[in-house]
């Protein structure tokens, strides 16, 4: 199609308004670049264009993701991107404040907290102590660099006091960590000298179960029959001919790939449960491996007759698989970051239960039966402190009856209503007694249908429900602690992520920097896209 002449001049008649508007900007400036005429051009009024403000608001964004994901700090190696440099220096500074604001916003919101603490080495082999605070979100506090202090009951107790001072230890109601002898010593420590706080020292439930689980493995019967699963494992992830054999069954029955054999970790005594579990899951395929002549040659004649064993073999993977189910699940359910404290107990209860009545159907001698027995109320012993009685106690859907094991429960419960400011500890009596015995409030049927509801928490049932009542403040503040200490060991697997051989030139100082970001931006992810960015520095 032709253009009109009309349409022609006009278009002419603009572009010589506009040249002679752009000739008339320019020669009031003989230092205008050739950018700036760009600028000047007619296609500048379709671009966007970021203001500095704007372009250090980008780049922080994009520092926060970076951190929030463990990403390395050299992925911006390029003009187009902030530099290095900037990412670990200026930006991490600005976006590690930030966080920090939130979690002291966290923490002063916070009705009460605990502590959690664990003390770990990093890619260096240098000495880091994780602190974690409970409100009840499990909050990263900091990493201290403990450098040539030994870890020392002392040293350790003097790291948890300065953090009970920092927070306030009129706040601190409870301090949970490994069970390690050092630990111990620095909970003594620190029972003496708060001796009239109802501070709770306590070790990690999770890890107390763990320990029961080694109790179990190291018998003479457990160790054979674990080395046995583990021989059959070691053969067929060796072999590439068998390990190609085993996916190429699996697919044939139509078995899903993630059923892997899985062996047992080192670290990690419950995995037993898992290498067990494996192995059951795929004995028809190993069986079929076993029989197959083309294998003959790459299968150890001890391990082909365990395979081939129903009798014995199999028999005794089922039967301590049913013994030690029981403690992997509660070791997966006490790990959680939700509040679980009130359900220690009755972990323990059902443990002890299934032992009894499983361990005469094992192949266990009558002196391992009773080890077992014995390990089971050694650990409880460990394990249990008034603080986790008191939440059993105060627990509506378990309601604990009254008896000689929780007498330090209901004590726990007197003296720290004492100790509370804002309640008055008889009337936390009042309610405690009618809470118990069902009476007033607690007596109508809208309490009794709350309290099972399995969709209501007991800390809900107790912020939602019970308002009105003193007892309420005493409860809740029992009840949002951590039953366990794994937030801190999730705390070192972010920094192991983060602290990497290929990123060892990372000073402890801003490895910890970036664990605490990383740890905290994924905890307030929720409202990390609503956090005001504030820079005055230039990163283009």
């Amino acid at each position: 199609m032709v253009c009109p002449d009309i349409i022609k001049n006009e278009a002419k008649r603009e572009q010589r308004q506009r040249n002679n508007k752009n000739k008339t900007i320019l020669s009031r400036s003989s230092s205008v670049s050739t950018a700036a005429t760009d600028l000047l051009s007619p296609i500048s009024k379709f671009v966007d264009c970021t203001t500095a403000d704007e372009t250090d608001e980008i780049w922080k964004l994009l520092a926060m993701a970076i951190y929030a994901t463990g990403s390395s700090l050299n992925m911006t190696e390029n003009k187009y991107w902030p530099s290095r440099h900037n990412l670990s220096s200026t930006l991490l500074q600005n976006v590690y404040n930030n966080v920090q604001l939130q979690v002291q916003n966290s923490l002063a919101n916070a009705y009460v907290v605990g502590i959690q603490c664990d003390g770990w080495s990093n890619i260096r082999n240098a000495s880091i102590i994780n602190f974690i605070v409970t409100t009840p979100q499990p909050v990263f506090y900091k990493t201290v660099s403990t450098e040539e202090h030994r870890h020392t009951g002392q040293y350790v107790a003097e790291q948890i006091e300065a953090v009970f001072t920092d927070i306030g230890i009129n706040k601190v109601i409870a301090c949970c960590t490994d069970n390690a002898a050092n630990m111990k010593k620095a909970w003594d420590l620190l029972q003496k000298k708060y001796a009239d706080k109802p501070i709770s020292f306590y070790g990690c439930a999770a890890h107390t179960l763990n320990l029961l689980v080694n109790d179990i493995t190291k018998l003479n019967t457990t160790d054979i029959l674990i080395n046995s699963a583990k021989a059959i494992i070691k053969i067929i992830k060796s072999k590439s001919v068998l390990t190609s054999a085993f996916f190429n069954l699996q697919r044939e029955k139509q078995e899903p790939r993630k059923c892997i054999l899985k062996l047992p970790v080192a670290t990690r005594w419950a995995s037993i449960v898992l290498s067990f579990e494996s192995l059951l899951k795929n004995k028809n395929i190993l069986k079929a491996l076993a029989i197959n002549d083309e294998y003959q040659d790459l299968i150890e004649k001890r391990n082909k007759t365990n395979i081939l064993d129903d009798d014995i073999f199999w028999k005794k993977i089922e039967s301590f698989l049913k013994i030690l189910q029981p403690l992997k699940k509660w070791i997966t359910v006490l790990e959680s970051d939700e509040c679980r404290i009130n359900e220690v107990t009755e972990a323990l209860i059902e443990i002890e239960k299934v032992f009894k009545k499983e361990r005469p159907l094992s192949d266990l001698s009558s002196s391992e039966q009773d080890k077992i027995l014995e390990a089971v109320q050694a650990r409880r012993k460990m394990c249990l402190k008034p603080i986790h009685f008191s939440a059993n106690i105060l627990d509506p859907k378990l309601k604990a009856f009254v008896c000689e094991r929780n007498r330090p429960g209901l004590q726990y419960i007197h003296s720290l209503a004492r100790h509370l400011s804002n309640v008055d500890e008889n009337k936390v009596l009042e309610n405690l007694a009618d809470f118990r015995s069902n009476s007033g409030f607690w007596e109508m049927q809208f309490f009794q249908d709350s309290a099972i509801n399995p969709n209501i928490s007991p800390v809900t049932f107790w912020k939602g429900i019970c308002t009105e009542f003193p007892l309420r403040f005493v409860a809740e503040a029992i009840l949002i602690m951590s039953a366990t200490s794994a937030a801190t060991e999730r705390s070192f697997s972010s920094y192991g992520n983060i602290h990497t051989k290929k990123r060892n030139r990372l000073s402890v100082k801003r490895a910890g920097m970036l664990t605490y970001v990383n740890h905290n931006l994924k905890l307030f992810s929720a409202t990390a896209n609503k956090i005001k960015i504030v820079t005055n520095t230039s990163y283009t």
